[in-house]
């Protein structure tokens, strides 16, 4: 088989397994080549602040079942380092050049650095996205066995679902926790009014929230770190946790032509503008919608991209039929302090916000609407999932007043 008649694929997180596993399933009988940075098999990583850092689970535990998917090659320990669409080459970290008949780019994301941090990193400064992140983290912290060890102290900086969850999960363990976050009232962005200050209540309850406030600068001992705040005040703790959001992996596309502000731009069927053959998937993908291009960082929308990236694959490469635009509805659920939290399509800044009062303990269900009331998403806390109507009425963007009459809503705005 020569090397061009293959699927490159690079990244292996969900988008990337995903996408080869489909390219298989659907029959595609060329080379499929994937490039992995880490050591490790496709596994789970919604797990990593949660089981692999609670219970130091390993990502051998938690392999996804993608991986096991036959006549796959997964190049470990090497990364991609330029793109020439023109040769439709990928030159990689080791030297070595893939030649590609498709390429997938599934990259991802990694955790934003503070602006001020130093180059190294001090040890006791941290983030968590990986396996070895999780690893090293219970081993800073002095943790061993199931569940968690002894007690501690974590210094958190943002208060998103990364922070946010942690924070649950740590203070859940006897860990005291300190959430350092930049919002008056934490995810109020993505969760609107209702839902943050419930969940706001929560940290102030289990943690040491520090609301309004930015981290100024940091020194890490051997065994302690300090950190203070753009008010003066000091805190101390075991480690500090970084969780301040992502940035895309794109840095190996400079060059390439491809759009790559914010993720790489895709058209709705997730085919990279500016270049043929070259696709994009999960949190990397900047996928083309109305009325904006977006960038969505959920597990069960990059599992869908990738395995729709694969069909326009097929499609262009003469082997199946047009999969169509991207219409997965995105749905991302967590867990804090015993509540299930759970977003449907679009939340959050830029949207009227609508309560609709339930029979659950807690906030309202609130819907998000646009400037002509169409209904484009839905935030919940405490309920098992949601109606199927809802679901249904986010989908096909209809109007609020469809949704339940006037009386039974009442509106609030950012």
């Amino acid at each position: 088989m020569k090397q061009e008649d293959r699927v490159v694929v690079v990244g292996s997180g969900i988008a990337g397994a995903a996408c080869a596993a489909t390219l298989r399933e659907r029959g595609y009988d060329g080379g499929v080549t994937v490039v992995r940075g880490e050591d490790a098999l496709p596994y789970n990583r919604t797990a990593v602040n949660t089981t692999m850092l609670s219970a130091g689970h390993s990502h051998v535990e938690l392999t996804l079942p993608e991986a096991q998917t036959p006549d796959v090659e997964w190049l470990a320990r090497d990364e991609a380092e330029a793109l020439d669409p023109a040769r439709r080459e990928v030159r990689l970290a080791s030297g070595k050049l893939l030649r590609y008949r498709a390429l997938v780019i599934a990259t991802g994301v990694r955790a934003r650095p503070w602006p001020g941090s130093a180059c190294p990193v001090p040890e006791r400064v941290v983030t968590l996205r990986t396996s070895a992140d999780a690893a090293r983290m219970r081993s800073l912290l002095g943790w061993s066995g199931k569940p968690l060890g002894r007690h501690g102290r974590v210094i958190i900086m943002g208060a998103g679902f990364i922070g946010g969850e942690t924070a649950s999960l740590l203070s859940g363990a006897e860990v005291e926790v300190d959430l350092v976050a930049r919002q008056p009232v934490p995810m109020s962005d993505r969760l609107g009014r209702n839902a943050a200050s419930w969940l706001l209540e929560r940290h102030n309850e289990h943690a040491h929230p520090h609301v309004g406030r930015t981290v100024a600068g940091w020194t890490s001992g051997e065994d302690r770190v300090m950190v203070r705040l753009d008010d003066g005040r000091r805190l101390a703790g075991d480690l500090l946790l970084v969780a301040a959001g992502s940035l895309p992996n794109t840095e190996w596309l400079q060059g390439s032509g491809l759009d790559v502000e914010d993720g790489v731009a895709v058209d709705p069927s997730l085919r990279a503008i500016g270049a043929d053959g070259v696709y994009a998937a999960g949190d990397v993908a900047r996928v083309a919608t109305t009325p904006r291009a977006r960038r969505t960082e959920n597990w069960a929308s990059a599992r869908a991209q990738g395995r729709h990236a694969a069909r326009s694959v097929l499609h262009d490469l003469g082997l199946g039929e047009a999969p169509g635009p991207f219409s997965e509805l995105p749905v991302y659920t967590s867990k804090m302090y015993g509540t299930k939290l759970t977003l449907l399509g679009e939340t959050g800044a830029g949207l009227r916000q609508t309560a609709i009062p339930g029979d659950v303990p807690g906030p309202p269900t609130t819907v998000f609407t646009d400037e002509r009331e169409r209904l484009r998403g839905a935030v919940a806390m405490g309920v098992p999932q949601f109606e199927d109507s809802l679901v249904e009425a986010v989908r096909h963007r209809i109007p609020l007043s469809g949704l339940l009459p006037a009386a039974a809503v009442g509106k609030v705005h950012n």
